[in-house]
């Protein structure tokens, strides 16, 4: 099956399986990472975050604060974002598909697998853990461009 069919497959079981994030509150612990973010997401103060414990965190910081300044604190669009991201982590599964060992077959499997599979819900559905989801990201989109830099355009 070509990507321009999975694609849209994976995306829609990833959002299925978390919709009802979106009628979630934000959690107890997510607004004191909101508010430090006020600061330290700021890109005026990246002197600061840089030398704070937390800038181990940055892209999370870098996410509240954009986030904060789109939706307050309506949770539902915080959910929404990371959401998509959790699409973007399915697509780039299907992605190491360029591996010959797995292949796209294999790969489109894993990724519905993984796009519906809640073993790691709560770096998409509890705010103060989506640095996970961004160190999955990073760390799987830098494998998939490896494997095409190896095995090229496949």
């Amino acid at each position: 099956m070509s990507p321009r069919r999975v694609l849209p497959i994976l995306a829609l079981l990833a959002i299925v399986a978390y919709l009802p994030a979106l009628w979630q509150p934000l959690i107890e612990d997510d607004y004191p990472h909101i508010t430090i973010a006020q600061h330290y997401g700021d890109p005026a103060n990246w002197r600061d975050l840089a030398g704070h414990p937390f800038r181990f965190r940055a892209t999370a910081e870098w996410f509240f604060y954009g986030a904060y300044r789109l939706f307050g604190l309506h949770a539902s669009g915080y959910y929404a974002i990371t959401i998509l991201l959790h699409v973007v982590a399915t697509w780039l599964v299907y992605a190491m598909g360029a591996w010959p060992v797995l292949g796209y077959e294999l790969s489109a499997w894993a990724a519905g697998f993984f796009a519906i599979y809640e073993g790691h819900q709560e770096a998409v559905m509890w705010l103060s853990a989506v640095n996970e989801l961004w160190q999955f990201l990073f760390i799987a989109g830098a494998f998939v461009c490896w494997l095409r830099f190896l095995y090229g355009k496949r």
